[in-house]
């Protein structure tokens, strides 16, 4: 993976573990819909599961609700464990990968299903979720973010554009993730029997720029411009691919942005 950047100033521009490891929630509790609310924060949401998990389903379900509720304000990734993942060499299909298991050592995640929101919340149970969600996005954005990505003509490399727009003077870390949807895959269900035919999806395929991204010095008023690629690896689908990029600090979370990889048309 290799990128560069480029700053454009706007003033020039004159413009601005196992089954049991599993937390068990009770159906009604598992998500509370709050009022709709009108922002340009978008909240991450890191998940933490397993195909090993028997009640990560019903964690899936509460993001589903959560990405009907906030559709243009919150993002989630699932990471898979460590110790309910699946993966090479128990299973060449599992969706467990290196950076995943790095990124459950780093947050100590040991039960399932967790999440942390904006990295602000710490490891939270699935019924929690909602309620940081919705304080998170009534939080004013201290940047803009937006980000591409298109597959090259052989679709075995990623190229990633970010463009950053400041609010103010930030120094923090881009980072960049590689997800996929629809991976059919084996996952252990609440009534303890398996799904071979379970469709995954936001699941996390790998970091783009490092396990803790790139460091960037933001100045008010500027306009940032990162470029980035990433190789695809031959068991991902590039049909279904899409990058998510994160602004983060100290602080938490500043600002996240989410776009589909672009496939080449073919004549």
């Amino acid at each position: 993976m290799k990128y560069t950047h480029k700053i454009i100033s706007l003033w020039a521009l004159g413009a601005v573990a196992s089954l049991a490891a599993c937390d068990s929630v009770d159906d009604n509790d598992r998500f509370i819909e709050l009022p709709a609310v009108e922002s340009s924060r978008v909240v991450l949401l890191e998940e933490f599961t397993g195909q090993m998990c028997i009640n990560c389903p019903n964690a899936h379900e509460t993001i589903e609700a959560l990405q009907a509720q906030y559709p243009d304000n919150f993002i989630a990734v699932s990471i898979h464990s460590d110790n309910q993942g699946t993966g090479s060499p128990m299973e060449p299909s599992g969706l467990l990968n290196e950076d995943g298991a790095s990124y459950c050592s780093q947050f100590n995640v040991y039960t399932l299903p967790c999440g942390q929101v904006n990295r602000v919340s710490g490891l939270l149970d699935m019924d929690q979720w909602a309620a940081y969600v919705y304080n998170q996005t009534k939080e004013a954005a201290s940047l803009d973010l937006a980000v591409s990505a298109s597959l090259n003509d052989d679709l075995t490399e990623i190229s990633i554009v970010t463009d950053i727009d400041a609010y103010d003077n930030i120094s923090g870390y881009l980072q960049l993730w590689v997800l996929e949807d629809g991976i059919v895959a084996r996952q252990f269900l609440p009534d303890g029997s398996q799904n071979r035919s379970y469709v995954h999806n936001n699941v996390f395929r790998g970091a783009v720029n490092g396990i803790n991204g790139e460091s960037v010095s933001l100045t008010t008023r500027e306009e940032y411009s990162f470029s980035n690629t990433m190789a695809v690896k031959d068991f991902w689908d590039t049909a279904n691919l899409s990058v998510v990029a994160f602004v983060y600090n100290s602080t938490g979370v500043l600002q996240a942005a989410k776009t589909t990889v672009i496939v080449p048309t073919t004549e």
